[in-house]
């Protein structure tokens, strides 16, 4: 069987792909219990900004 450029184009971006999500993995596993703290925030502070939207 032969293999077109196409397919290996494609195995090479799934290989960058896997080894991307591979090495965020762990910063991601860092930055969630972060993000959990700061949307009680965010959501607190919505409709302060959606009332000075109105305003304007």
């Amino acid at each position: 069987m032969r293999y077109s450029i196409f397919d290996y184009i494609s195995l090479i971006m799934r290989d960058i792909i896997a080894l991307k999500i591979s090495l965020l993995l762990p910063f991601a596993s860092c930055l969630l219990p972060l993000a959990s703290c700061l949307l009680p925030l965010a959501s607190c502070l919505l409709p302060f900004a959606l009332i000075e939207n109105l305003r304007q």
